[in-house]
């Protein structure tokens, strides 16, 4: 894929881009076609978010992996890092540091993955921590930045202030570590998608209810995880893991 496959007019329909640095390593013409939609879409005036996602294997260099997603950066409205690439990507050694650079890059809001400990942000309100939820048992890492950039996207979209919208994206993301594998669901060898469904609905919250009704989970795929094998759909076969008491986020605003 390149330049000449985006089509603007879908790319423009939406309100927010949410890039990562996977897709532009993926090929010679893939980091052309990242750097123009994102340029698209902040000239149209859209909300830009930028997670570096560093896959090593797929670049030439580390150099270039460097220096192609820092450029990437530069483009973006929110920058999330994990602390592990903003080390390899800045060369400092503190959260602080590490949304200073991509602060003085453009950046209007950073956040700084920390993993257990929860995340660093700094942005044109302040900055500030967030403490990480507590997980008793860590199934599986895969999908965690993916679940917290989610829930901070998500919040902020919403119209929620920075922290909420970073309390969130712990939150989502700690669930994540308990829910993304087969084994987890060895543990609800009862659970029903209809069980999901209501504890979604009963929250009362347009996240949840949009979390739910966005995942479409078909018995298939539901017998797929009762057998522990990993189905297309795993996240979503695990209800009995998710916490019974309302996320510790507050309601969108009107």
């Amino acid at each position: 894929m390149g330049v000449n496959d985006i089509d603007e007019a879908w790319l423009l329909s939406a309100r927010h881009l949410h890039a990562t640095g996977v897709f532009p390593a993926i090929s010679a013409t893939t980091l052309p076609a990242a750097r123009k939609t994102m340029d698209l879409m902040r000239a149209a005036g859209r909300s830009v978010s930028f997670d570096p996602n560093l896959r090593p294997t797929l670049w030439a260099t580390p150099e270039l992996m460097r220096d192609a997603i820092n450029d990437l950066a530069t483009r973006a409205d929110w920058v999330l890092p994990g602390m592990e690439e903003g080390r390899f990507l800045t060369g400092e050694t503190t959260p602080e540091g590490v949304a200073r650079f991509y602060r003085q890059l453009g950046a209007k809001l950073v956040v700084v993955k920390l993993g257990a400990e929860g995340a660093y942000f700094d942005g044109e309100a302040g900055n500030g921590r967030v403490a990480g939820f507590p997980v008793a048992e860590v199934v599986d890492t895969v999908g965690a930045g993916d679940g917290f950039a989610v829930g901070v996207i998500s919040a902020l979209l919403d119209g929620l202030d920075v922290p909420e919208a970073v309390k969130r994206g712990a939150w989502i993301g700690a669930r994540y570590r308990c829910w993304a594998t087969a084994k987890a669901c060895r543990r609800a060898p009862n659970s029903t998608p209809q069980g999901f469904e209501s504890w979604a609905h009963q929250l009362h919250h347009p996240f949840a209810k949009r979390f739910w009704s966005s995942t479409n989970c078909r018995p298939a795929s539901w017998r797929a995880c009762r057998q522990c094998t990993r189905s297309r759909w795993p996240i979503r076969a695990c209800p009995d893991s998710w916490p019974r008491s309302t996320p510790p986020w507050p309601a969108r605003k009107a």
